[in-house]
């Protein structure tokens, strides 16, 4: 049995690096949020929290 308070990495996904003049970060932070989802082979509907992350610099 599973505890309620358990974690699970399903999916990962990253955009490509270089720049993305025509893209600002929502758009990029978008794009490997819904690519982690394939990864995963789950929809929003199946999880309770997606939780991404940022680098830059």
């Amino acid at each position: 049995m599973m505890a309620s308070d358990d974690i699970w990495i399903l999916g990962i996904a990253m955009t490509k690096f270089g720049k993305h003049s025509d893209k600002d970060i929502v758009d990029l932070g978008s794009q490997a949020a819904i690519a982690a989802l394939a990864d995963a082979g789950v929809t929003m509907a199946d999880i309770g929290i997606l939780a991404a992350g940022n680098l830059m610099g």
